[in-house]
């Protein structure tokens, strides 16, 4: 784990959590430096918690720019990730923000396997874990678009005691339904997301995957697995 002070806050790459098999799933936390307990907003999802918005979606980043200034109000903007909140908007309102590489994804161990139940008890299992920290004060809250959205359903449905609030916009919560099938007509999605946006950060690419700009470190590393492996 590394820990930075800057901007106004603390700032822990790499933190685990381990689960009962145990696999070691990571996550960054932003937290206030200051003293104190403060409640804590999660993401869990496959996207990579060090890598920025620019870094991974440049295009919709520049039409933020363009288009939607007022979002970048008050804000460096240098820890925006994709579809997750801006620490710099919710620390100084007294939360603290932790982004979970999923399983098998980004700085995460395991065998990815999305959207599953493993995954939600993989989410709340680090709610508990995290609300276990001394700087929080046992509630937690999930707060993310798509991905992140469908994880909040999941995880809710496993009743972690922390978890008090979840604010999930833009996903679904019937994968056959609202996902792979809307009103019937299959959707090609997957076949185009898949590659781009999960497997392109898959836990084990290591020195051959890409390089964090908010992390500064190899987005799937530590380790670096073999193509057969992977």
């Amino acid at each position: 784990m590394k820990t930075i002070k800057q901007d106004g806050m603390i700032i822990e790459f790499d933190c685990e959590a381990i689960m009962p098999d145990k696999t070691i799933i990571r996550y960054d936390i932003y937290r206030p430096d200051k003293e104190g307990q403060f409640p804590c907003i999660t993401t869990y999802g496959p996207y990579s918690k060090g890598m920025h918005f620019s870094q991974g979606y440049s295009l919709f980043w520049q039409e933020i720019k363009e288009k939607y200034p007022e979002i970048l109000e008050g804000t460096s903007g240098k820890y925006m990730n994709w579809e997750t909140v801006d620490p710099e908007k919710w620390i100084p309102e007294g939360y603290a923000v932790a982004r979970i590489d999923s399983r098998g994804c980004g700085r995460s161990e395991g065998v990815i396997d999305n959207w599953t139940i493993q995954e939600a008890k993989d989410y709340a299992e680090c709610i508990e874990q995290i609300a276990a920290l001394p700087w929080c004060d046992g509630n937690i809250a999930g707060l993310g678009i798509s991905y992140y959205a469908i994880m909040q359903w999941a995880v809710a449905a496993q009743r972690p005691p922390h978890l008090k609030a979840i604010i999930p916009f833009e996903g679904a919560s019937d994968l056959y339904r609202e996902f792979a099938r809307h009103g019937g007509i299959g959707s090609d999605f997957v076949t185009v997301w898949y590659p781009l946006q999960v497997a392109a950060v898959q836990n084990g690419l290591g020195r051959f995957g890409q390089f964090g700009n908010i992390s500064q470190d190899y987005l799937s590393g530590p380790k670096t697995l073999s193509k057969k492996s992977l």
